[in-house]
């Protein structure tokens, strides 16, 4: 298992870690333990941003004008990893108001629901397109 979350570490240096930690591995955007994509991409420091930007840059993936979120699992989805897992609220492009949990918080967790009508067609269109160009449609 490799979380992307966890692979931009400010410190470290060398080999895109997308490649280096994921090939034989289930990549995760992220768990239930962590921030949303979008929260997650806010709160980072400008080091581990410029690594996200330049493995971003690597595979031709900009970001659109829904924000990070969607540039951040087309990420996920261009890994070696066999098998690619994002979290709802990140294909949805949420906030930090969507996060699942948060450990050592005895409260407020686990209260996010999905909305109704939230999965359309539209989404179903940009998965699809987004897991075709990552080569991941069988």
């Amino acid at each position: 298992m490799a979380v992307l979350q966890f692979l931009y570490d400010a410190d470290a240096e060398g080999e895109d870690p997308l490649v280096a930690q994921t090939v034989g591995r289930v990549l995760y955007t992220g768990t239930h333990d962590q921030d949303t994509l979008v929260g997650w991409w806010s709160s980072l420091g400008q080091r581990p941003r410029a690594r996200v930007r330049a493995a971003l840059g690597a595979r031709g993936i900009e970001q659109d004008e829904q924000g990070p979120g969607w540039a951040l699992v087309r990420l996920a989805l261009s890994a070696p990893a066999p098998l690619a897992m994002t979290q709802l609220q990140d294909l949805l492009g949420l906030t930090s108001g969507a996060r699942m949990n948060t450990p050592g918080r005895a409260s407020g967790n686990w209260s996010w629901r999905l909305e109704r009508g939230l999965l359309d067609a539209e989404l179903a269109r940009r998965l699809r397109e987004a897991t075709e160009q990552a080569g991941r449609l069988a």
